[in-house]
C-alpha cells in the first residue's frame, strides 16, 4: 500500500550539531515513513559531531541541498583544495569510506523544487530563471547590486548592496515559498515568500524547522557555546 506523505519538514543549518538535530526531530514528531525531511545544507563543519550528522543523512537517504560546507568538504576530499583538520576528522569518524562520502557529496543537488516550494542553501539571482543560476551563487550569495545585477557573498562596503531576498521578492512574484539557510540570524528571517532557517545553532542560537503544510516553525535551543550575541 502506498504511503501518503503527510508533511514536508525543512531543517536549517545543522553544522555538526547532532544532539540538537535529534532533539528537533523528536520535537516535530518526525516519522520517516510519511514525512519528507529536507535539509537546506551545511550539515557539516564547525560543530562537534559532523560525522554523526553526515552518517545519519547518508544512511537514511535524506534529502540535502548542497551548502558551501558540503562543497568545501567535497573539494578537500577530491583534492581540488587543501585538506583541512575537520575534514580529516569527518573521514576518520564516519562509518562510510572516503569514496562513499565523495559519491554522496558529488550527487547533492544545488536546489530542490516542488509544487509549492524551492529549497536552496544560500539563495537565487533575482535576474534570471532558476535553472540559469550559477551553481556557486546558489550556495554562497547574500547580497545583490541592483544597478549592476551582480551577486555577492559578502558586503565589503565597496558597493551599495541589498539582501538578495528583498530584490528577489520584488523581481520574482510567485506562489512557491523559497526556503534557505546560510545566513545566520537571531531569528527566522521571513521576507515575502522567502524564509531563512539558519538561526545560528552552532553559534549558540537555535536549530529551526519549517513544516508544510501547517507553515509552522519549530525550534530547539543550541547546546553550543554562545557566540555573536545569539
Amino acid at each position: 500500500m502506498e504511503v501518503k506523505l503527510k508533511r514536508k519538514i525543512f531543517v536549517g543549518d545543522i553544522h555538526g550539531c547532532y544532539a540538537e538535530f535529534k532533539k528537533l526531530l523528536k520535537k516535530v514528531n518526525y516519522d520517516a515513513d510519511c514525512d519528507r525531511l529536507i535539509s537546506v545544507g551545511d550539515i557539516v563543519n564547525k560543530g562537534p559531531q559532523s560525522a554523526a550528522v553526515l552518517d545519519y543523512f547518508i544512511k537514511n537517504k535524506i534529502e540535502v541541498v548542497k551548502g558551501n560546507h558540503e562543497d568545501w568538504l567535497f573539494r578537500a576530499l577530491s583534492g581540488e583544495s587543501p585538506m583541512y583538520k575537520e575534514g580529516e576528522q569527518i573521514v576518520q569518524e564516519s562509518a562510510y569510506s572516503k569514496e562513499e562520502i565523495l559519491h554522496w557529496l558529488k550527487n547533492l543537488p544545488c536546489y530542490i523544487k516542488g509544487e509549492d516550494f524551492v529549497a536552496v542553501h544560500a539563495g537565487f539571482s533575482p535576474y534570471c530563471k532558476l535553472k540559469e543560476n550559477n551553481e556557486r551563487d546558489l550556495f554562497t550569495v547574500r547580497y545583490v547590486d541592483k544597478e549592476t545585477q551582480e551577486l555577492f557573498a559578502k558586503d565589503n562596503g565597496e558597493h551599495k548592496l541589498s539582501p538578495w531576498y528583498e530584490e528577489f521578492t520584488y523581481q520574482k512574484p510567485g506562489k512557491r515559498e523559497i526556503i534557505h539557510g546560510h545566513w545566520a540570524k537571531k531569528k527566522i528571517c521571513e521576507y515575502g515568500r522567502v524564509i531563512g532557517l539558519d538561526t545560528g545553532c552552532v553559534y549558540g542560537g537555535h536549530l529551526s524547522a519549517y513544516i508544510f503544510p501547517s507553515k509552522r516553525i519549530v525550534q530547539v535551543p543550541s547546546e553550543q557555546r554562545k557566540q555573536y550575541d545569539y
